[in-house]
């Protein structure tokens, strides 16, 4: 394995894609947001509980879409600290919607791209 320091002058060295520095910043804001609009509701208002029971999967996507499985997987277990309780089964209802979703998209577009405006 070579080092930067290594390499001849003048080559170019990909670079992993981190994602923007306010990224973890809003995906951490948007725990907190749900987490305290939960603590703050009083327990007689159960429904509005189950509604932030579902808003917590936001940011567990937001952090799957940008940082991939370990991102999603990381933010799940901060919200599981934060007091919410995700089964994966709950999880899976919500994902793999979306899931299918990007897939159907990415169907779309390719066949557009490649058989409808050709190449």
């Amino acid at each position: 394995m070579t080092r930067h320091g290594d390499l001849p002058p003048g080559t170019r060295v990909a670079r992993t894609p981190r994602g923007q520095p306010w990224q973890p910043a809003l995906i951490l804001a948007g725990v907190l947001a749900v987490s305290l609009c939960h603590y703050l509701t009083p327990p007689a208002h159960a429904h509005w509980h189950m509604v932030y029971q579902r808003l917590y999967y936001l940011p567990i996507l937001f952090a799957a879409f940008w940082y991939g499985l370990r991102g999603g997987l990381v933010t799940a277990g901060i919200t599981e600290q934060a007091g919410s309780q995700i089964s994966f089964g709950e999880f899976l209802k919500v994902g793999l919607p979306v899931t299918y979703l990007t897939l159907i998209v990415g169907f779309l577009w390719l066949i557009i791209r490649f058989v409808v405006l050709g190449n």
